[in-house]
């Protein structure tokens, strides 16, 4: 068992863990992350920082209060119920607050992932937890808008604690938009760094690179053919020379900066036909000549097609629950 002086839970959207992990070396945070529950939680050694400051990247920090690991006999999630006290849950909880800004501490909700063969139904593991809350904190309710007790378990391991910051709730209103924080993942694996040149010729509502230059602190140019979408990603982004509304099929590469990171989210999905492949081949031999770097958010089956055609890596994820794929000139090591 582990407390919340000894690690803490991060735990992210399925199959970015990896993006999280390459922010956090970006911050100095050099230790070993093991990774558990399907790819999409990863384990920390307790840091102050990483308490108080909300990640860019699709990832939760959760304090957590008790961790339970497993041998091949005995099932975490049984481990961790029989470890749950009112005494151990009030006094984590109240030094996790007290580090933490905000919170409201008269509510709270309780959210249980269960994955694998556990010993009991996410049912019962919510009403465990939810009887030994009510002891710790008699005059609490439970309110899904309160503070969050976590908890995530697979035969393995589980994690229950306290989530002390989040930026999953940044959901804009344009159809279609990627958010804020998948677009810092994608940046932050094209290593982007302050003064670079970041490229987008796909740019949509311009989502990619507001974020590149407000909070990576890049220089910023990217194209967009639809009409609609453009309008919208020039009232973020301001009527900039380095804005076209045009095709990525027409514009000339060679005047692009040398140096340059082509970062994209290509169009997918239900609501948006993809863009013909002998056409962005054609599009991506000409950066890739020019040696420019790509990276990549895309439908599997076309990111299979240029990952294979450029050698470049590729990682399945999740996209607001759609099926996509990264691709990326470098593997970045956990």
């Amino acid at each position: 068992m582990a407390t919340s002086d000894q690690r803490l839970l991060i735990t992210t959207q399925p199959g970015w863990v990896f993006t999280t992990v390459a922010e956090l070396r970006d911050r100095g945070h050099n230790h070993h992350f093991p990774f558990f529950h399907r790819d999409s939680s990863l384990l920390s050694p307790y840091e102050s920082t990483l308490v108080r400051d909300p990640l860019l990247t699709p990832a939760e920090v959760i304090g957590a209060i008790l961790i339970t690991q497993s041998s091949r006999r005995k099932d975490s999630t049984e481990l961790l119920l029989k470890q749950l006290s009112a005494t151990k849950i009030k006094s984590k909880t109240l030094d996790l607050i007290a580090q933490a800004s905000g919170g409201r501490s008269r509510r709270y909700s309780i959210v249980v992932e269960a994955h694998g063969r556990t010993s009991h139904r996410r049912a019962e593991i919510v009403s465990v937890i939810t009887d030994t809350v009510a002891q710790a904190f008699p005059n609490w309710r439970r309110d899904p808008q309160g503070l969050r007790f976590v908890c995530k378990t697979d035969p393995e391991m589980t994690a229950f604690g306290v989530q002390l910051n989040s930026n999953l709730g940044d959901n804009t209103n344009r159809p279609g938009s990627l958010r804020s924080h998948l677009a810092a993942s994608i940046l932050t694996l094209a290593r982007v760094k302050e003064s670079d040149y970041v490229f987008d010729p796909f740019m949509g509502t311009g989502t990619i690179l507001e974020v590149a230059r407000n909070e990576f602190g890049a220089y910023v140019s990217g194209l967009e053919v639809d009409k609609s979408a453009f309008s919208v990603a020039s009232s973020r982004l301001g009527p900039e020379p380095n804005f076209k509304n045009e095709s990525f099929t027409v514009t000339q590469v060679d005047s692009i900066r040398t140096g340059t990171k082509l970062v994209s989210n290509l169009p997918f999905g239900k609501q948006f036909p993809e863009v013909r492949i002998d056409h962005l081949l054609a599009f991506l031999t000409t950066c890739r000549d020019a040696g420019i770097s790509m990276t990549l958010l895309m439908s599997r089956d076309q990111a299979q097609i240029v990952s294979d055609a450029f050698h470049l890596k590729r990682k399945n994820v999740l996209v607001l629950g759609q099926p996509a794929s990264l691709i990326y000139d470098n593997l970045l090591k956990s």
